[in-house]
């Protein structure tokens, strides 16, 4: 048996949910370090107290630099936050979550059209800015919460790589106007998520969490409605994730019902369009469509 057979049997909770095709097929051919930190990818939340050193932060901000990015806008931006006061400060506002405390390094990443406006100016000094349509619309919003999140991903692979583990944060954005004006962002700068990033304790054992079954996540050609979760679909995966919780000692819910309470509220977030707005990306006022 390869490595990656137990990965993989982790990642859709057994050896019956695999996809077909790798029921009998020989992956040695994939056995290798990359598709093992990914296959191995598990959230982590609790850290020791050992910090990340400044080279390993830079070894880690140049892989988040090497992602794709469109156009060569690079058109994000990240925080790094270690001070505990400042971490404290973050962690009132993103639920009131220890782990943000915890973790030696915090990173709050933003989209940024801050950056790319200077250019603009430096380039077409004499009003351009407000003839750049792009700056304003949802695609340039796209770009750099995309942008963010292949950085961001990129580094969480390349700390999980060193020996680190990380958690991404969507909490920051509860209280996003209070985010800003902590992190004295300017216009043009919004965070979109926050990533936790420390070593582990050293008797943590990783759990990986089961995933969908790949027919459902895959579709070939066209989206295909057929394969949409059925009754008993839905019963087997989560059967297969309350095997997961109660070995990892979690709480036992239906997957169901953390979609329903996903979903069913805000939590401060109905105050994006507002706060986004109030950031110079006008978006979502009233304004011509662009």
């Amino acid at each position: 048996m390869t490595t990656l057979q137990p990965l993989l049997q982790q990642r859709y909770g057994n050896s019956q949910s695999l996809p077909d095709v790798f029921q009998h097929a020989d992956l040695s051919d994939f056995d290798n370090a990359v598709l093992t930190t990914l296959l191995s990818h598990a959230s982590l939340r609790h850290f020791s107290d050992r910090t990340v050193s400044a080279e390993v932060l830079s070894v880690l901000i140049a892989a988040a630099q090497s992602a794709s990015t469109s156009s060569n806008l690079q058109a994000w931006s990240v925080i790094a936050v270690q001070d505990p006061t400042h971490k404290a400060q973050l962690s009132q506002l993103a639920a009131n979550q220890a782990f943000i405390r915890e973790a030696p390094l915090f990173l709050i990443w933003t989209i940024d059209l801050h950056r790319p406006t200077e250019v603009i100016e430096l380039a077409q000094p004499d009003g351009a800015v407000e003839q750049a349509l792009g700056l304003e619309s949802v695609d340039s919003l796209l770009i750099g919460t995309i942008d963010a999140a292949l950085a961001a991903q990129n580094l969480t692979i390349a700390a999980h790589s060193l020996g680190l583990g990380s958690v991404y944060v969507g909490a920051i954005r509860n209280n996003l106007e209070e985010i800003i004006n902590l992190l004295k962002l300017p216009k043009g700068v919004i965070p979109v998520f926050g990533l936790a990033v420390g070593y582990p304790q050293d008797h943590l054992q990783k759990s990986i969490k089961p995933r969908l079954p790949q027919r459902v996540i895959l579709h070939h050609e066209v989206y295909q409605t057929d394969n949409d979760l059925d009754e008993t679909a839905l019963g087997h995966y989560e059967a297969i994730l309350n095997q997961f919780q109660i070995q990892a000692g979690q709480a036992q819910d239906r997957w169901r019902d953390k979609v329903w309470q996903r979903l069913n509220a805000l939590h401060g977030r109905e105050r994006l369009a507002a706060t986004f707005n109030q950031q110079g990306l006008n978006i979502f006022s009233e304004k011509k469509d662009k």
